[in-house]
């Protein structure tokens, strides 16, 4: 009988070693399927990242394709009103010299014999 409850005892203890390493390592597996569950959620943001760092930067590539059409497009203006200010610079400064002699010839003229314009006054 002693032999009996020994082996039970012994028993017992076996089981609940096993027990308490059963737990153990379903505690280690839960550790495990939480941190292979992280990494998965990490990978799929980074995932997602790299999506939208690839829209934005095709995305910005087009702007800046637009924005250099709109440079040059500028840049040929510009050149364009250059040229012709160039080509207009000395019939302008004659014509601004015209318009000061006629300016300083005017005034040599009395007021009265000057022709005024009337007021028109709107009723």
């Amino acid at each position: 009988m002693q032999e009996q409850q020994e082996a039970l005892r012994q028993f017992d203890g076996e089981l609940t070693d096993k027990n308490r390493f059963l737990d153990e390592t379903k505690s280690r597996l839960i550790d495990l399927e939480r941190a292979l569950a992280h990494g998965r959620n990490e990978l799929a943001g980074l995932d997602q990242k790299k999506k939208h760092d690839s829209l934005r930067t095709e995305r910005l590539s087009t702007e800046k394709l637009t924005l250099e059409d709109q440079r040059r497009a500028l840049q040929q203006r510009l050149d364009t009103f250059n040229q012709d200010l160039a080509r207009c610079a000395p019939q302008w400064n004659r014509c601004r010299r015209r318009w000061r002699r006629a300016r300083r010839n005017w005034r040599r003229y009395p007021a009265r014999w000057r022709a005024r314009p009337k007021r028109i006054i709107a009723r």
